[in-house]
């Protein structure tokens, strides 16, 4: 009999950079302190085509998971794959995000 499957290593979010509409650096959260990739580590690896929404880039032992909106952008700094879970709170946060913090560029659009 087969031994049961081993479950997978939660991820650990470590820091979040958080884009602009155009994908540049608006700023970032870190939520360890000890976390070493910056911004520019993270651009130097991104593909000529530019960023796409859920595309994980790899930064040695860090995953970089970019999640995009309409209006701002999100980059996710992990150990491991984030689960389908944190990328839906994630998700959430960034549309919340872009509603409270984003002006839109139709003024009549509330």
């Amino acid at each position: 009999m087969p031994p049961p499957p081993k479950k997978g290593i939660k991820a650990t979010a470590h820091k979040v950079f958080i884009l602009d509409a155009q994908g540049g650096y608006a700023g970032e959260y870190a939520l360890d302190e000890d976390c070493v990739v910056e911004f520019g580590e993270f651009m130097a690896q991104v593909p000529e085509g530019g960023l796409v929404d859920g595309q994980p880039i790899f930064l040695n032992e860090w995953r970089a998971t970019t999640l995009l909106g309409d209006r701002m952008g999100l980059v996710i700094i992990s150990r491991g794959q984030l689960g389908p879970e944190e990328v839906s709170w994630a998700r959430a946060a960034l549309v919340a995000a872009e509603a409270q913090l984003v002006p839109t560029e139709d003024p009549e659009d509330p």
